[in-house]
């Protein structure tokens, strides 16, 4: 993936990500939640104000209409937002989800797939990097029947300064985290992430900044992939 300034490159629409592949689970469980103080531990998200829509996800919209809809209701007018009943049984589909698909996609960045350096895609091959892999995951929880405003594509600030992206669940006990780094599922704000931009629960064409975090200006680093055990 690109090493372009992450800020700088949402602001413009052109969302440069250096995303990366699977930590090992031990590592990832020691990773302190960097941005926990910060946000208080909120249990869900905090989000923010209307926020541009990287040109990535836009393209990728216009590739997989489908996967951009906004939910309706039955007369036309659009749904309030939906939030899944934390249980068992949800917990775990979001275990079954999370490790079946970090286990059928194997990590591989834009370049190495598809020959340029920004493209978000639902992987076709079996490879792809952190945005198919998430995009994947949201569309198997949408053929199960769960609705779409509880699955938001969000892009967060890893514990090395790169760009990543990962897939939020929206429950009634908090937000949870399906991530290609780990099998672990995890509430959001006990990741090691500072959190960036959030899919709108409305459209999920559109973007939305998450409270108290500002865009980062720091330059983007990618990370070698470690395999998962």
């Amino acid at each position: 993936m690109t090493k372009r300034m992450l800020g700088l490159a949402f602001a413009a629409a052109a969302t440069a990500l250096g995303c990366f592949g699977p930590s090992t689970a031990a590592a990832d469980q020691k990773l302190p939640a960097k941005n926990s103080a910060t946000l208080q531990d909120t249990s869900s998200i905090p989000v923010g104000s209307p926020w541009i829509s990287p040109a990535v996800h836009k393209d990728f919209c216009v590739r997989h209409p489908t996967e951009c809809v906004a939910e309706k209701n039955a007369d036309g007018t659009n749904a309030a937002p939906k939030i899944m009943k934390y249980d068992n049984g949800l917990i775990r589909t979001l275990n079954n989800i999370n490790r079946k698909v970090n286990d059928d996609i194997t990590y591989a960045s834009d370049f190495e797939v598809y020959g340029v350096e920004e493209f978000w895609n639902i992987p076709a091959s079996g490879r792809g990097d952190c945005e198919d892999i998430a995009a994947q995951k949201r569309r198997e929880l949408i053929a199960r029947g769960w609705p779409p405003s509880a699955l938001l594509l969000t892009i967060v600030k890893a514990e090395n300064g790169s760009g990543h992206l990962v897939l939020t669940v929206r429950t009634s006990v908090g937000d949870y985290v399906l991530d290609n780094r780990t099998d672990l599922i995890r509430r959001w704000d006990k990741t090691p992430y500072e959190w960036l931009f959030v899919q709108d629960t409305r459209n999920p064409r559109n973007w939305r900044k998450i409270q108290s975090i500002l865009p980062i200006l720091a330059p983007v680093v990618g990370e070698a992939p470690a395999a998962r055990p």
